[in-house]
């Protein structure tokens, strides 16, 4: 328009949610509450009681295709770029998801449940 571009955020094309999925079964079975889970570490006390009396299910059974929830972004070239819109903050900016505090936050709680067994060791290869 008057020789510029412009551009805007539209959430109308969005194609996949970001969402944790839980088993039913050991849900009920251990009585575990996940309607107060927002974050990775809200879930690690039901990922600990899946791992220390379920020996033979992994408690967060993710493997090399998955795709840290880093924060509330729109990701403006698809998801495998890391250039985004804070849906949250400054939509007028483009930012980095992995240099903001949520991002790495989530990265530290991914990177806790892995040292701590709740994620699999060979979930890179996966």
């Amino acid at each position: 328009m008057n020789g510029k571009l412009y551009g805007f955020p539209v959430n109308g094309n969005v194609f996949a949610a970001q969402m944790l999925s839980f088993n039913g079964e050991l849900l009920d079975k251990y009585n575990l509450d996940i309607s107060n889970v927002k974050t990775y570490a809200d879930a690690e006390p039901m990922l600990q009681t899946i791992k220390d009396n379920e020996q033979q299910t992994v408690p967060f059974a993710i493997g090399k295709t998955f795709k840290a929830n880093l924060g509330n972004f729109d990701y403006i070239l698809g998801d495998a770029l890391p250039f985004a819109v804070n849906i949250d903050g400054d939509q007028t900016q483009i930012i980095n998801p992995f240099e903001t505090e949520v991002g790495m936050q989530r990265l530290r709680e991914l990177h806790d449940l892995y040292n701590k067994g709740l994620i699999p060791t060979d979930a890179k290869n996966k």
